[in-house]
């Protein structure tokens, strides 16, 4: 797995057939080209992919309007391929807890056309993308991706 880094707020990495994004600081619309141009790379022309974003409320988790906008096209772009997508929220108190249930109540008002998840455990994660990944007939080497996610999260810290 080969870890990319803007410099200014985001990484990612690909360990197909799911490509990981860890915000660190504020989403911008820098940052989202970044992520959509390396999820381009990644995730090729062909075949179904799921999708995990690694957020921590520390990083600052507000989105101007026009990152929100960018997000909505790089989500659009992907819409047909894309199988599942996770918000892993880290962290176990009252501003984790908050970022998850504001996520999870975007997410819940949002046209989607695949299965999506807002948690904050990453076990819980792991097994949703498991599911989505092979019911789509493209199972993924979970201890491969758990690794992946793990060093991502370790990066944080």
């Amino acid at each position: 797995m080969e870890i990319h880094d803007d410099g200014n707020g985001i990484r990612v990495a690909w360990v197909d057939p799911v490509f990981i994004s860890v915000f660190y600081g504020k989403p911008t619309v820098a940052a989202l080209d970044f992520l959509s141009s390396m999820q381009s790379q990644a995730i090729g022309g062909e075949g179904v992919f799921a999708n995990i974003t690694i957020l921590s409320p520390s990083s600052g988790l507000e989105m101007g309007a026009d990152a929100r906008k960018r997000a909505q096209e790089i989500q659009n772009a992907t819409v047909e391929r894309r199988v599942a997508n996770v918000s892993l929220i880290l962290g176990d108190g009252f501003f984790a807890a908050v970022a998850r249930n504001i996520i999870a109540g975007v997410q819940m008002f949002a046209p989607r056309r695949h299965p999506w998840l807002v948690t904050g455990d990453l076990e819980e994660a792991l097994t949703f993308l498991s599911t989505a990944l092979t019911t789509h007939g493209r199972p993924m080497d979970r201890p491969r991706v758990e690794a992946g996610l793990r060093s991502l999260i370790a990066a944080l810290k």
